[in-house]
């Protein structure tokens, strides 16, 4: 990914249709709206990782 004269490698994830019923995903959107396609639109989410340990 390239952002002006900065640059990162990304992992892409693809995700079906019914992503969105098993995961509840849009709860933890803090900012802006979940959206994966509208009409014959798709969409890309980007965020980032939060990594968490069970101890």
């Amino acid at each position: 990914m390239k952002s002006g004269d900065k640059q990162a490698i990304i992992t892409i994830k693809g995700v079906d249709d019914n992503f969105i019923n098993v995961t509840h995903f849009d709860s933890v959107i803090k900012e802006g709206t979940f959206q994966l396609k509208h009409g014959k639109d798709r969409f890309a989410v980007f965020g980032r990782v939060w990594r968490v340990i069970w101890e």
